[in-house]
């Protein structure tokens, strides 16, 4: 089976969200994957601003996992796809 070399995780401080985070840091730790974390300013999610969401998830990292943040606009769906496909993601959660 080939190692996942990056992981794309849609980050917008639901708790849901926060699930798939931690599944996601839970997935680099055993298998060293680098995270790409993707907040995309919605009208669903205004009333939690990217810093607070980051925050978070930075504080939860264990070192020696690679992790980089990206902040997108518009169609959810779209920015997320359009992340992984710039990244080459192997996996999304």
């Amino acid at each position: 089976m080939k190692k996942i070399q990056k992981i794309i995780v849609a980050a917008d401080g639901s708790v849901d969200g926060c699930k798939a985070v931690d599944r996601a840091i839970d997935l680099a730790k055993k298998g060293g994957g680098e995270l790409e974390f993707v907040y995309v300013s919605s009208h669903i999610n205004k009333s939690i601003p990217s810093n607070l969401v980051f925050d978070a998830i930075w504080d939860k990292l264990p070192a020696g996992v690679k992790a980089k943040k990206h902040v997108e606009t518009g169609s959810v769906h779209e920015a997320i796809i359009g992340i992984a496909e710039k990244e080459k993601a192997e996996f999304l959660q």
